[in-house]
């Protein structure tokens, strides 16, 4: 959902066969303009997670990925690399009113 330019808040469908877990994410940007773009994964269930720990998100590039195969860069990890700034993790707005709702019923 587009929040303001360049924002977007994406939701997750939670994992099969869990309780409504939320363990991993993909989606798949294609853009010509150059710049930050911001993505906020606004339903996180988890208190804590490895990013308040530092990781970083795995990203796919296709720029990299030609530049690995002409050999302008390492081919071991092809357009694979690690990403995001300013990553935060923390429960969400939409995420807190869930858990009181739960708290209720």
């Amino acid at each position: 959902v587009k929040v303001k330019e360049r924002e977007y808040d994406l939701y997750m469908r939670s994992d099969s066969n869990t309780r409504g877990h939320h363990q991993w994410f993909y989606f798949s940007v294609t853009s010509e303009v150059k710049g930050t773009v911001r993505f906020n994964i606004v339903n996180f269930t988890k208190r804590s997670s490895l990013y308040t720990q530092g990781m970083r998100v795995a990203i796919y590039s296709t720029k990299k990925a030609e530049k690995a195969a002409k050999g302008e860069l390492s081919k071991l990890y092809g357009g694979w690399h690690r990403g995001g700034d300013n990553i935060v993790y923390k429960l969400s707005k939409l995420t807190h009113e869930l858990y009181q709702k739960a708290r209720i019923t």
